[in-house]
């Protein structure tokens, strides 16, 4: 008998042992992702903070084009802010990042770079507003209220300099990422904004895509800086 009870207390501690080992794991995880949104959105901050050409009485002509560094969130991280995307209708306020790759949509929506930016000193130096952004985020968490956007909703997009645009949704599509091409080049005043499709699918790594595409409001473009705008020519699409 005391042989049975031995054994049980050993279950129950063994059992209470591997529930706060998967609970201080939980705990970790999103201790983690919260001290990495706020290194994220600091960066952000001195991102738009930093002193920019464009802005300044300086003769342009006379400087050398020399591009501030990015403001990595962390020194080992490989991306760096380069947006942020509000929607006050969707309570949503995210940083965008440079790239689609593993690392920056595991931390935020990504922006999809452009291939003809420039690129000098080892730095892209494309601002978001330069062309027609595409922006792609992970269905179940940072893009997970797309599943619920609708016809009309308004969202925000502040490039590095500070400048704000105002966006409308005018249109969401499913498309099949083998056998279509996303262009921009015909749409030079559009948002896109990509994730994957079905938003409740259990498999990953499907062809399907949920689109939304939204349009700039001209009267609240509140952009007070000239940006050259980037030669788009040739450049037809983004391939899923």
């Amino acid at each position: 008998m005391l042989y049975r009870h031995q054994i049980s207390t050993l279950l129950m501690l063994t059992l209470l042992f591997c529930a706060l080992l998967c609970w201080g794991h939980a705990l970790w995880i999103h201790s983690k992702a919260q001290l990495a949104q706020y290194l994220i959105h600091n960066a952000w901050q001195k991102t738009i903070a930093a002193p920019l050409y464009e802005n300044s009485e300086v003769n342009l002509s006379s400087l050398p084009i020399m591009p501030l560094p990015p403001q990595k969130p962390w020194r080992w991280a490989d991306t760096w802010p380069v947006a942020r995307l509000v929607s006050k209708q969707h309570n949503i306020d995210w940083v965008v990042l440079h790239g689609v790759h593993g690392q920056s949509l595991a931390f935020g929506p990504g922006l999809m770079v452009n291939p003809f930016s420039h690129h000098r000193h080892g730095h892209y130096t494309q601002n978001v507003f330069d062309a027609s952004p595409v922006i792609a985020g992970h269905r179940d968490t940072h893009f997970k209220f797309l599943k619920n956007i609708e016809m009309g909703d308004e969202l925000f997009l502040q490039n590095k300099s500070g400048d704000w645009r105002t966006y409308t949704v005018t249109n969401m599509v499913v498309v099949d990422s083998h056998n279509r091409r996303l262009s921009t080049a015909r749409h030079p005043q559009s948002l896109l904004l990509v994730t994957c499709y079905p938003f409740d699918a259990f498999d990953q790594g499907g062809s399907l895509r949920y689109v939304v595409e939204l349009e700039m409001e001209q009267s609240k473009a509140t952009l007070v800086s000239s940006h050259r705008r980037l030669d788009m020519d040739g450049y037809t699409g983004i391939e899923f």
